[in-house]
Parts: structure tokens; C-alpha cells; sequence
């Protein structure tokens, strides 16, 4: 009696231990949930990679930013040879219609009669027929744009931390979050640009183009702030031990 019921406490035992392996989706109404060691895992990943060939692409992620931000400046010169003297970013931030058909009306004005400064991508808009082109071909650049600095701000970080010699936690990898929550911001601003700009012109679309600007900004300086703030308080604290 008592060996049957040995086998019987076995025999349950495995199935539970049996059923327990089993994937979520075997059992009737149960949700397949995010493995939480995933973040940990590469946070190991990413502490596993040696310093100096991750600051090496984050360098050349700086150097690829800032050329291309430096192109684009020329774009801004050319558009801010208007009366209003309003690039993109004025533009971004118009916030009402009146004041975005106002610096509309300056972009159209501008002519290739007066040259943009030289240097930078500028020049392109010498050969368009006003401003509003110039805008456009403003934008085209800006998506390559949104990829380069999310990524760089991200490769700083993680370089800044290998540097010091801080291993990357998942708190740290949360806070990578931000520089791509602001490209996304950034996108669907420049879609609502790119409408604007052809003519699809409403409140509504105005306002919330410059509401996901000032997103897109608060988030970068916030992942600024926040990074500088990981980086030196870590370094002080090895100072003082």
C-alpha cells in the first residue's frame, strides 16, 4: 500500500514538474510574459565589450553627427534669409496657423537672386525655385539625421560607462530608451512637416507638430542631464573609496 502509493506521489510529482517546463501556450488562457532576465543579459552583453572599440564607433557616430548636422545647417542659413529670418526649428515651433502661413509665405519669397552663405549644403537651395523646396530637401536629410544622433547619444553613454569603468545595468539601459523615444518624436514631427508643407495646413496638425518638438527636445535634454548624472556620480564615488 504504501510503495503504490509512492509510485502515485512520483508519478504526480513528474507531471507537475513536467507541466511547469511546458511553454505558456500549452496551458488554456495563460499569456506568454517578457523573459525578465533579458535586459540583464544585455546589460552583460554590453559590459562584456572592451572600451576602446566601442568609443572608437562612438567617435565616428560623433564625427558622422556633427558633419551631417553642419550640412544641414546650410539649409537653416539659406531659409533664414527672410524677412522673419525662420529656419526649420521656427517653423517646428510655430504651434498656430497663423504663424506657420506667415513663415510659409517667407520661405516662398526667398529666390535664388540672393546666394546662400557658402559651405554646407546650402548651396543646393540656390537652385530651387523658393524656400518651400529648400525645406524639403531640409527634411530629406533630417531622417538620416534622427538615426545618427539617437545612435550616438546611445554609444556615448555606453562608452562613457565602459570608460569608467562601470558596468551597463538594466537601470542604465532603461535611460537608453530616451534618445529613441525622441527619434520618434522627431518622426512623426517631420511627417506632419512634410504635410504642412504640401499644403495639408490644419490647427490641429500645427499645434501637435510643435508639441512632439518640444517632446523630442525635453527628452534629449532630460537623457543629457540624466547620463552626465549616471556617469559623474558613479566616478565620485570610486574617488572617494
Amino acid at each position: 500500500m504504501s510503495d503504490l502509493s509512492t509510485v502515485r506521489l512520483n508519478a504526480g510529482g513528474s507531471d507537475r514538474q513536467a507541466r511547469s517546463t511546458l511553454p505558456a501556450p500549452f496551458f488554456p488562457g495563460a499569456r506568454a510574459l517578457p523573459n525578465p532576465n533579458a535586459r540583464r543579459l544585455l546589460a552583460e552583453r554590453l559590459a562584456a565589450i572592451s572600451a576602446k572599440p566601442l568609443m572608437a564607433v562612438a567617435l565616428l557616430a560623433i564625427v558622422a553627427t556633427a558633419l551631417l548636422a553642419n550640412h544641414m545647417n546650410g539649409f537653416d542659413r539659406a531659409l533664414k534669409r527672410g524677412r522673419l529670418e525662420a529656419g526649420i526649428v521656427q517653423m517646428e515651433l510655430a504651434f498656430t496657423t497663423e504663424r506657420a502661413v506667415a513663415l510659409a509665405r517667407d520661405w516662398v519669397g526667398l529666390r535664388a537672386a540672393v546666394p546662400p552663405q557658402p559651405g554646407a549644403m546650402g548651396w543646393q537651395c540656390a537652385g530651387l525655385n523658393n524656400g518651400i523646396e529648400c525645406a524639403r530637401a531640409s527634411l530629406r536629410w533630417d531622417w538620416l539625421l534622427i538615426v545618427l544622433y539617437a545612435s550616438t547619444l546611445i554609444l556615448v553613454f555606453a562608452a562613457g560607462l565602459r570608460l569608467r569603468g562601470i558596468a551597463p545595468s538594466e537601470r542604465h539601459l532603461s535611460w537608453m530608451r530616451l534618445p529613441v523615444l525622441a527619434g520618434l518624436a522627431d518622426i512623426v514631427e517631420n511627417v506632419l512637416m512634410v504635410a504642412l508643407l504640401t499644403g495639408a495646413l490644419s490647427a490641429g496638425a500645427v499645434a501637435a507638430m510643435g508639441a512632439f518638438a518640444v517632446v523630442k527636445f525635453t527628452l534629449i535634454a532630460v537623457y543629457l542631464v540624466g547620463m552626465a548624472y549616471f556617469l559623474t556620480r558613479r566616478s565620485s564615488q570610486r574617488q572617494a573609496l
